[in-house]
């Protein structure tokens, strides 16, 4: 029996031994990497604005000038430009978050301000102004949460939309700008 137990201790020592030995660490500590964190940009990525002519002829002035050039289907458009739609024409304004604006016979809008944020929604945000300068559009708006925004501007209203669908008559007067 004795020698039962001095098996027994030589193993219970044994295996105290490698349990030790397994948990200290004798290696050098290493520090640890810092982890990538992806950061988010609050710049403006530029946004695309491009034109659709469906119907008759449209007209395209850059931001700054005074003179106005034929338009053309698929051309893009930038903030601060304007265009303005002739006699029985229609064209879409398809900005890059997926909203459109149909401009009637006889309209003109500018473009004041598009940008997506961080990525647009649902993260990040978007902020488009459009100008009715003269006559009829037809907008559907992307819907997005709050406080993305999406405004029209008329010479006496601003219309402020999170996404739907609808209609705006603006008209200038003789005699008014």
């Amino acid at each position: 029996m004795s020698r039962l137990l001095s098996k027994g201790i030589a193993l219970l020592v044994l295996m105290l031994a490698m349990i030790v030995s397994g948990c200290s660490d004798t290696s050098t500590p290493t520090q640890p990497t810092a982890t990538t964190i992806p950061t988010i940009s609050a710049t403006p990525e530029p946004a695309e604005i491009v034109l659709a002519l469906l119907k008759g002829a449209s007209e395209h002035k850059l931001k700054g000038s005074e003179e106005w050039s034929r338009a053309v289907n698929g051309m893009a458009v930038k903030p601060g430009d304007t265009v303005r739609t002739l006699t029985v024409s229609n064209s879409v304004l398809h900005f890059a978050d997926g909203s459109k604006v149909k401009l009637l016979p006889n309209t003109e809008v500018s473009v004041e301000v598009f940008s997506i944020i961080n990525g647009g929604p649902p993260i990040g945000h978007r902020v488009g102004r459009v100008r009715v300068v003269n006559g009829a559009i037809d907008f559907d708006v992307t819907k997005a949460p709050a406080p993305n925004i999406w405004e029209f501007m008329t010479k006496d209203n601003l219309i402020a939309i999170h996404g739907t669908s609808g209609a705006i008559q603006s008209y200038a007067t003789d005699g008014e700008t």
